[in-house]
């Protein structure tokens, strides 16, 4: 997959989004900045390490996009919440 048509892509996902803005989906704002397709899937399977780590919201275990969407939403209403979590796992690492 190209770079124009990750971005294609994303921009028409933001579309989808029923005009709620990039903002509103970190997830897309995510895939939207790493163009190589090869450096997103690294770090998505780092990420997905992080959430298992920290058990977050393993009912959508296979859905990567809420996972990230719910903890960084989460995480901006409770910050302490989120650095406990953030320490707790590069204390594991």
């Amino acid at each position: 997959m190209t770079s124009s048509s990750i971005v294609a892509n994303s921009l028409r996902q933001l579309q989808d989004n029923k005009g709620e803005g990039i903002s509103s989906s970190p997830y897309l704002m995510f895939k939207f900045s790493t163009r190589s397709e090869i450096t997103r899937k690294y770090y998505e399977r780092r990420i997905r390490l992080f959430l298992d780590f920290i058990e977050f919201d393993l009912e959508n275990k296979t859905n990567i996009e809420k996972r990230c969407n719910g903890f960084a939403f989460k995480g901006g209403s409770e910050k302490n919440w989120a650095v406990e979590q953030i320490v707790k796992f590069l204390q594991f690492q």
